[in-house]
């Protein structure tokens, strides 16, 4: 499968389900592994598949997700890869995440669904 990812703004996300493709009307050259604008995911129908925010988030960072994902895990990465914290999500669409205790920066969060795959991955800014 081919991986690509497009930065515009602060935002990246990256759909890594073979059976779901994100599409954003707000990429530069038409990926269709990118958040729009809005901070969000879509499949290639228009549905919303992740969405977060505030990015940049200074405290907590909401994450909205598609029950068709099945998410399980969300894993917060700083930029060299290291785990600096990671949330269990038993059930719902929806996460709040407390990132106070992480420092500024840039970093990226997994959504892992029940098989253990990863679904998504998306950069976010704390403050």
């Amino acid at each position: 499968m081919k991986r690509k990812l497009l930065v515009f703004f602060s935002v990246v996300c990256l759909a890594l389900t073979n059976n779901v493709f994100a599409q954003s009307s707000s990429s530069r050259d038409s990926d269709p592994n990118t958040l729009d604008i809005n901070n969000t995911l879509k499949d290639n129908f228009g549905n919303d598949l992740v969405t977060i925010y505030p990015n940049p988030a200074r405290s907590e960072l909401n994450v909205i997700f598609d029950s068709k994902l099945d998410i399980r895990m969300i894993a917060v990465y700083n930029l060299i890869g290291k785990v600096v914290s990671v949330f269990k999500v038993t059930s719902g669409t929806s996460a709040k995440l407390d990132i106070d205790n992480i420092p500024s920066g840039i970093y990226f969060i997994r959504l892992t669904d029940s098989q253990g795959k990863v679904a998504a991955t998306c950069k976010f800014t704390r403050q």
